[in-house]
């Protein structure tokens, strides 16, 4: 009798253990998923997402500039295409 409460137990308190760290476990991971919801987190990530928009603007400028260039190059006689070549 003394032996299957002591099997009984045991096998309870590894259950809850289990089920202990499974919850746990998703805890973390939705955690991991949310943003912080403090105030200073939330003017940092603006911050960051400005410098951001800006460097990404400023590249897409940069793309546009060099697609016009190939848009002449590819668009101009053989000649001249051949010359511009050469000075890239």
């Amino acid at each position: 009798m003394e032996n299957d409460l002591f099997k009984l137990t045991l096998v309870v308190v590894i259950g809850v253990s289990v089920m202990a760290s499974e919850m746990y476990k998703q805890y973390l991971r939705a955690k991991r998923r949310q943003p912080a919801c403090d105030g200073q987190s939330h003017l940092n990530t603006t911050s960051v997402d400005s410098q951001l928009k800006t460097e990404l603007m400023a590249q897409n400028q940069a793309l546009k500039a060099r697609i016009e260039v190939l848009e002449r190059l590819v668009t101009e006689d053989s000649y001249e295409l051949k010359q511009q070549f050469k000075h890239l």
